[in-house]
C-alpha cells in the first residue's frame, strides 16, 4: 500500500465516521428530543472547558498545593500559571494555539513533495477525528502534551537524539506515563540520551517547584505524598468493585470491572484483592512489552505502538482524550517503507480508534460526567481494539523472530559444513 493511500483511506475512516455520528445524535438530540448523552459524543455539555479552567484555578496564584491541593505535576502548574496570564478568553487562544501546533506537525508528518497537496486529508485527519474533539470540548491539557510528543517523535526520527530527549523531558513533567518512550532510547542502546532526559525531568520539576509559594521542601513533601489524581476520593471508586461507577477511557481496569459489573465472574481472590491483583497484572503486562521492545522488535512503529498502547491502558485512569497518542505510531505507520500483508488491517484498526462509536449505551452503569449513564460500546471497542494490535504485533514478531534465528542459525551449520570440506 503507497504511502498516499494509506493518508487518504485513514482521511475518508475518520470523515465518515465523524459524519455519522453527528448525523446519528443530531436525529436522536433533535427529533427525537433525547438529553445527554444521546445528543452528542462528546462529553457532559455543561462540564465543557472545564478541565482548563481547574488548571488554572489551581495555577494562577502559584500556590497550587497548600492552596487547592492539586492534582497537577509542578511543570503543567507552571504553564497554566502563563496561559493564566493572558485573559479570561484564555481558553480561546489555547485552542487556537494547539490546533495550529497539532495540525503544523500533523502536515511535517504527513506532507507530500507537491506542497500542500495533502492539506486536505491532512486537516481532516487532524481536526475531524474524537479524541482531538474530545480533549478540545474538555480543554484538556493533555492535548499540550501530545504536542510535545509529537515534537519528541519528530526529532527522534529523525535522529536527532539529544534534542528529542530534552523534549521528552518536558513531557515527562508534565505527566509521568510518558516516560514509558524512554525504553526507545534503551532499545537503540542510548543510555547517555536515557540519563540526559531523566535529569533534564527532575530540573525541569525542582525549577517548577521553586516558583510555588509555600517553600520548596514543602510542596515537594505534598508532591512526593501522591498529589496525583488516582488519590482523588471520586476516582478512588472507578478501583473499587463495590459499585457500578466506571470512568470513560481507556484503562484495562475499565474493561475488567465493566466485564465483572456485566457478569459477577471473577474469582474470589481477585474481587477480594482487586487493586493487588491489578496493580500485579500491569507490572507482568508492562515488563512483558518492555523486554519484549528491547529485545525483538525492529520495526519502530511497532515498537512505538506498543509503548503507547500500554502507556493508555495500563494505569488506573486514563480518559478517552489520551486516544490523541494513538497518532504517534499511526503517523509512524504510514511513513514505514517495510509493507506486509496485515498493512490493511492494521489501518484500519488506527481507524476504529480514531472515530465515535457510541451507538449503544450500558445504561446501568455510571461515569465521571456527574453519574450520567455514558459509558458506551466504544469504551470496550477501544480496549479491545489496542488489546487487539497489541497481541498482532507481538505474535508476528516472535514468530519473526524465532524464524530469523533458525534461519541463521541453519545458515551457520552449512558454513561450517563448507569449511570442513573445504581442500585443505
Amino acid at each position: 500500500m503507497a504511502r498516499n493511500v494509506k493518508i487518504h483511506i485513514i482521511a475518508v475512516i475518520i470523515l465518515v465516521g465523524f459524519g455519522l455520528s453527528v448525523a446519528y445524535h443530531y436525529y436522536r438530540g433533535f427529533y427525537l428530543g433525547q438529553p445527554y448523552p444521546y445528543n452528542t459524543f462528546l462529553f457532559y455539555p455543561p462540564a465543557r472547558f472545564s478541565d482548563y479552567f481547574d488548571v488554572i484555578r489551581d495555577s494562577h496564584s502559584l500556590d497550587p498545593y497548600s492552596g487547592y491541593q492539586s492534582a497537577q505535576y509542578p511543570f503543567l502548574v507552571i504553564l497554566g500559571y502563563l496561559f493564566s496570564l493572558i485573559s479570561s478568553q484564555s481558553y480561546f487562544f489555547y485552542l487556537v494555539l494547539i490546533s495550529g501546533i497539532i495540525f503544523l506537525l500533523s502536515y511535517l508528518f504527513l506532507r507530500n513533495k507537491n506542497g500542500f497537496s495533502n492539506a486536505i486529508p491532512v486537516f481532516t485527519i487532524a481536526f475531524l477525528n474524537y479524541p482531538f474533539l474530545f480533549a478540545m470540548d474538555r480543554g484538556n491539557f493533555e492535548s499540550l502534551l501530545f504536542v510535545f510528543l509529537l515534537i519528541f517523535m519528530l526529532f527522534y526520527t529523525n535522529k536527532r537524539y539529544l534534542i528529542s530527549a530534552v523534549v521528552l523531558a518536558f513531557a515527562i513533567s508534565m505527566k509521568i506515563y510518558p516516560a514509558i518512550l524512554l525504553v526507545l532510547f534503551i532499545s537503540e542502546k542510548r543510555f547517555r540520551e536515557t540519563i540526559i532526559c531523566l535529569a533534564s525531568t527532575v530540573v525541569i520539576t525542582f525549577a517548577s517547584l521553586l516558583c510555588f509559594k509555600g517553600g520548596f521542601l514543602k510542596n515537594l513533601y505534598f508532591l512526593i505524598g501522591g498529589s496525583n489524581i488516582s488519590s482523588n476520593h471520586i476516582f478512588a471508586q472507578f478501583t473499587s468493585l463495590d459499585n457500578y461507577f466506571v470512568q470513560r477511557g481507556v484503562s484495562l481496569l475499565t474493561f475488567i470491572k465493566l466485564y465483572y459489573i456485566k457478569t459477577n465472574l471473577l474469582p474470589d481472590l481477585v474481587k477480594n484483592n482487586f487493586i493487588s491483583f491489578y496493580l500485579g497484572l500491569v507490572g507482568i503486562l508492562a515488563v512483558a512489552v518492555v523486554l519484549y521492545v528491547i529485545l525483538m522488535e525492529k520495526e519502530e512503529w511497532k515498537k512505538v505502538a506498543l509503548l503507547i498502547f500500554s502507556m493508555l491502558l495500563l494505569p488506573t485512569i486514563s480518559a478517552d482524550y489520551k486516544l490523541l497518542y494513538v497518532f504517534i505510531p499511526l503517523f509512524l505507520f504510514i511513513n514505514k517503507e517495510h509493507q506486509s500483508n496485515l498493512d490493511i488491517l492494521y489501518l484500519l484498526l488506527f481507524g476504529l480508534l480514531l472515530i465515535p462509536k457510541d451507538y449503544y449505551f450500558f445504561i446501568n452503569i455510571h461515569s465521571d460526567a456527574n453519574g450520567r449513564h455514558d459509558i458506551s460500546i466504544a469504551v470496550v471497542i477501544n480496549i479491545l481494539t489496542m488489546l487487539i494490535m497489541s497481541i498482532l504485533i507481538m505474535v508476528n514478531g516472535i514468530k519473526n523472530y524465532f524464524s530469523n534465528l533458525h534461519i541463521g542459525t541453519k545458515m551457520s551449520d552449512n558454513s561450517n559444513i563448507k569449511s570442513l570440506n573445504a581442500p585443505s
